[in-house]
């Protein structure tokens, strides 16, 4: 399943059928955060960018890349940037 998570169009989805379920967001939060952020890992890794940056968004998703500068200054930079 993470195949599908670097995918604005799977994201998107995804994020609309839990917020009629949570609408506090925590399970969002939640898919986001899981196995290490593995959805931000393989959307940097397949450079999907605007998956990329609709993760960086989310505070806890950008403060995870600053925190790992050496994997994750191309995606941080362009998203800062603009």
């Amino acid at each position: 399943m993470t195949v599908l998570y670097g995918n604005l169009h799977f994201l998107n989805h995804l994020i609309a059928s839990q917020q009629g379920l949570d609408p506090s967001g925590a399970k969002v939060q939640q898919i986001i955060e899981a196995e290490g952020y593995a959805v931000f890992s393989y959307a940097a890794q397949c450079g999907h960018r605007d998956a990329i940056n609709f993760l960086l968004a989310y505070p806890s998703v950008f403060a995870h890349a600053e925190m790992h500068v050496r994997q994750y200054t191309r995606d941080v930079n362009p998203f800062v940037a603009c």
